[in-house]
């Protein structure tokens, strides 16, 4: 859903969408690569970095 909503540029169900997967699989280390590598080709480079750091901070407190 995260890709379709991105390429008919449908942000607010796309950001919905976004906080939906973070929330149910922040443990998934894929996830947060996979969702910005979708938000970065769409052209959402701004929130894909977003997006990226918050999944390394989520992966740092969850690991130290």
């Amino acid at each position: 859903m995260i890709n379709i909503y991105s390429e008919n540029g449908k942000l607010q169900e796309l950001e919905n969408e976004v906080k939906l997967v973070v929330k149910k699989f922040r443990d998934v280390k894929g996830m947060w690569v996979e969702i910005g590598t979708v938000l970065y080709k769409h052209g959402h480079v701004e929130h894909a970095r977003r997006l990226l750091q918050q999944g390394l901070s989520a992966q740092r407190n969850k690991n130290g």
